[in-house]
């Protein structure tokens, strides 16, 4: 079975969240950001 790496499945996870959160509120959380610094962090790991 192949899986996605821990850090999309983090993100994608946030981003369901993000809409559950959001749902129903006009609000629109930018998650790209959020996707820089999980990738901003693995880099200084």
């Amino acid at each position: 079975m192949g899986s996605l790496p821990l850090k999309e499945k983090i993100f994608d996870e946030m981003s369901r969240i993000a809409k559950l959160i959001t749902k129903g509120k006009n609000l629109d959380i930018p998650l790209w950001p959020l996707k820089n610094k999980l990738f901003t962090d693995e880099k200084l790991v």
